[in-house]
């Protein structure tokens, strides 16, 4: 009973030493046929190396390893966190041309209420009612004025009644000052323009009623062939302030109407210098000239590229889908037109600071009052539009120039021009231009701006280049080595799991074991004419057949030594046979064969 047992034992074990020896003979063919192959470094080190040089080369294959894993997990961390770098720039080059606002700081001509005055029923309480109109929402905050606004909202409704053709929008716009009266020379690039032209200036509407608008890039077009900069070139402007035209703010002591807070208003003009596509009085420098004064402004653009929200960033290039709207987008224009909406929906009304897109009817003073006094969201929002929760989706824009200015005012300038001065006009004697006549000069400070630009740290294509760069650095890999590799260790998996693998590999080397020991034959009768003058005969005498299943071995004796000498394998790097340049072998080396033999 026992040496059966024993018997079977010894068979087992004759078993499993075979089986092992079929494994270790599999895996020492992939991996030296991908060593045949690939560029990956180290691996040959690794297996031809001796004991201490293993020992070194494996030890040296671990340390990059784990660098390398280190390395990956920092560029897999920056790429998770979609960081954003933001990177300044000096750009040699010209600047977008601005879009420059003109308003009035006078906001209702005297003339017009005079002609109110005497062809209707219009009252100067009812002119200090309508002037809060142009006071901020915010300013309406915590006014205890309600009696106040009572008696103003009786008269303008007693006043509408009468005169159906008036309301709050008509008098904002009649009552704005008129390009004819208040512009009274314009000039680019020392060219003289019509100043109301439709094509250079449009009428917009601001918190200071209506102002007109220049856009730099037509006058451009129009007036010069290229940009220039420097103070002797530019867009200038002369302004009439009409200061006869001013509203005296005088309290009256028969009405209770309390006259609005004056500290709006100056004398003279506001000048906004801005992108074209923002809101004029909202994100930009505001420039005020007085009368008898030249303001001359150095333009100093910075250019801001934001990163989109696809991307990593905050910024976004359209509108919201919540605020649809046919303009093009810009964060001040949407915060706008996002708080005019949420007054619409609960006001039914929307105050003229936010009513630039003219998207509803414009509020009355008391309408304005009593929407912020009965929603104390709405109070929140006109303190401080900026951190509403309301208008969150109103991120900034992704491409806009901001404008800062260098500035330097002149005064008395115009006392000397009184001849030329009447000369353009009757009226323009020196006492009437020292108390209205302004101007203005804008122009590029210089042929350069500084651009301020978001990208993604880590983005994808850089997150695998990366990855590639160290697989290069650290192991000499790419892409095909990595496929290389899997290869090698699924061959060798297969052949662990699986004995017939195995065993078909252990036959197929023996099979190319007997190629080379062929190609040796090939080698020693067709490259050797000393060894071959004497099977001449025999060679001779091959058939046709035997022939082509000679050369179908498809190599030359160079590639075959080649095979020889390297420890790969014939099929790794098989080609066809070149039959006419071994058949022109056999012929050389058989004609010196009958040479010998004469």
């Amino acid at each position: 009973m026992v040496l059966p047992q024993i018997e079977r034992l010894i068979n087992w074990l004759k078993e499993v030493d075979v089986g092992r020896s079929l494994v270790g003979h599999a895996t020492k063919r992939e991996f030296l046929q991908m060593m045949g192959t690939t560029k990956l470094h180290g691996c040959y080190r690794l297996y031809a190396g001796k004991t201490y040089g293993r020992l070194f080369w494996l030890l040296v294959a671990i340390s990059t390893g784990v660098i390398f894993v280190i390395v990956l997990a920092e560029l897999t961390k920056q790429y998770k966190a979609k960081s954003v770098r933001t990177q300044v720039e000096i750009v040699y080059d010209y600047a977008d041309g601005p879009s420059i606002t003109i308003c009035s700081c006078n906001p209702v001509r005297r003339d017009y209420i005079e002609e109110l005055k005497r062809t209707t029923t219009f009252s100067d309480g009812l002119l200090m009612y309508l002037l809060h109109t142009f006071l901020r929402p915010e300013d309406f905050v915590g006014i205890n004025a309600m009696d106040s606004f009572l008696d103003g909202e009786r008269l303008l409704q007693d006043y509408m009644f009468t005169y159906t053709n008036f309301t709050m929008e008509s008098f904002v716009m009649e009552a704005s000052f008129k390009c004819e009266e208040a512009f009274v020379q314009c000039a680019f690039e020392g060219i003289m323009f019509d100043c109301c032209n439709e094509r250079y200036s449009t009428v917009v509407l601001t918190d200071l009623g209506y102002c007109f608008q220049f856009d730099w890039n037509k006058l451009s077009k129009d007036f010069s062939l290229s940009y220039h900069f420097g103070s002797v070139h530019g867009f200038q402007v002369m302004l009439d302030y009409q200061s006869y035209n001013e509203i005296y703010l005088v309290n009256y002591t028969d009405s209770r109407i309390r006259q609005p807070f004056p500290n709006n208003f100056e004398p003279g003009f506001r000048l906004y210098v801005h992108d074209k596509d923002i809101i004029s009085y909202i994100s930009s420098e505001v420039l005020v000239v007085s009368p008898n004064n030249k303001l001359s402004a150095g333009l100093k653009p910075i250019k801001y590229q934001f990163l989109e929200r696809s991307k990593g960033g905050t910024c976004r290039n359209a509108w919201p889908s919540a605020l649809p709207h046919n303009s093009t987008y810009s964060s001040s224009a949407c915060k706008m037109t996002c708080i005019a909406r949420y007054f619409i929906a609960n006001c039914g009304c929307i105050p003229l600071q936010y009513n630039i897109m003219k998207e509803g009817r414009l509020c009355s003073p008391k309408e304005v009052f009593d929407c912020i006094s009965n929603f104390t969201e709405i109070a929140s929002i006109v303190r401080n539009i900026t951190y509403s929760p309301l208008c969150q989706d109103c991120a900034m824009e992704c491409e806009v120039f901001i404008y800062f200015t260098q500035n330097s005012i002149i005064h008395n300038i115009l006392t000397s021009l009184g001849e030329y001065m009447e000369s353009l006009k009757q009226q323009y004697n020196p006492s009437y231009v020292k108390n209205n006549l302004a101007t203005v000069h804008v122009f590029f400070a210089s042929k350069k701006y500084k651009m301020y630009s978001q990208s993604t740290l880590s983005d994808l294509s850089s997150y695998l280049s990366k990855i590639g760069s160290d697989m290069g650095l650290f192991y000499g890999a790419s892409v095909i080595s990595l496929f290389e590799l899997i290869l090698v260790l699924f061959k060798t998996i297969w052949a662990l799991a699986s004995p017939s693998r195995a065993t078909y590999l252990k036959k197929k080397a023996r099979q190319e074991m007997e190629r080379k020991l062929r190609i040796e034959e090939i080698i020693n009768e067709y490259s050797i004419p000393d060894k071959m003058v004497g099977y001449a005969p025999q060679t001779a005498k091959r058939s046709r057949r035997e022939a082509d299943r000679l050369m179908s071995l498809a190599l030359t004796p160079e590639q075959a030594s080649t095979i020889l000498e390297a420890e790969t394998f014939v099929d790794s790097i098989y080609v066809p046979l070149r039959r006419n340049k071994l058949l022109s072998t056999i012929g050389g080396n058989n004609s010196k064969r009958c040479i010998s033999i004469v």
